[in-house]
Parts: C-alpha cells; structure tokens; sequence
C-alpha cells in the first residue's frame, strides 16, 4: 500500500471553507477515512492547524472541533500522526543542509522517515528545487493538491 504524508498545509483546508482547493483536499480527506493509502503527518501538524484556524479568529468550539476530527482519524487508524521527536535529528540536518523553517524541516523529515510515496503540501518552501532533489532522493514524490485525482 501506498505511504502518503500530508503537511499542515493540506490538513487545514478540510476545516476552512474559503481556501483554494478546499475541494481537493476534502478529496484526500475522504481517500483517508475509506484507508485509501496510509496516510501520516506529524504532532507538529496538529498545532499547525490549530494556529491557522484561530489567526483567522475561529470560534474555540470550531478549532476544537477540527482538533477532534483529526484526534479521532488518529484513533481509528486512519491517519498516523508521529511523534516530533523522532524525527528531530533528521530535521535539524535538513534545516541546515536546505536552509528551511524548523517546521519545514519537520514535514520533510516526516515523509523521509515514513519512506512515505508522496508528500502532499501547499507549502511553497518545500516545493524549491532543493527540497524537491532532496525528496526525490528517497524516491518521494512531492504534490500539490491542484493534483488530487
């Protein structure tokens, strides 16, 4: 079965109904309750999600509700969510090797270490040409959601 890492910036699109390609990432949303693929994203995401909702001054009983999904998804086994520290040495290298954000570095670390097939992300830091060499390196394809199917 397919590996496929998902970042924060994917994830947040199920629970805010004015972003691009809100409709594609709903699509991904369902391939990961029908356990299409395994599906991964790290604790990082999770704040992540939970920061971009209340900047945009969600209501608390919204960002909890999204927490609740995500928390529930894990619980089923829907989605894998790993745990920062063990992809902590692999992205502090990655932070300096291709001059990335801590959480950037985090996300790439995460499909790295998943062996993951594909790394979908909005975030356009990952998709610079180094990152992409470095992804392509482990035989991940990284994707935007424009790509969904």
């Amino acid at each position: 079965m397919m590996t496929e890492c998902l970042d924060a910036s994917v994830i947040v699109k199920w629970f805010k109904e004015d972003e691009p390609d809100r409709d594609k990432s709903k699509i991904l949303y369902q391939r990961i309750e029908n356990f299409e693929a395994d599906f991964i994203t790290n604790e990082w995401t999770l704040l992540e999600v939970t920061r971009a909702l209340s900047k945009s001054k969600y209501k608390k009983e919204e960002i909890e509700e999204a927490n609740s999904i995500l928390k529930d998804l894990r619980t089923l086994g829907a989605i894998k969510i790993l745990s920062v520290s063990s992809v902590i040495d692999l992205s502090q290298k990655l932070e300096v090797d291709l001059d990335l954000y801590a959480s950037d570095a985090v996300h790439i670390a995460t499909a790295i270490h998943t062996t993951s097939n594909i790394f979908w992300s909005e975030d356009q830091h990952h998709h610079k040409t180094k990152v992409k060499q470095e992804l392509q390196k482990h035989n991940i394809e990284i994707k935007r959601l424009k790509e969904v199917g």
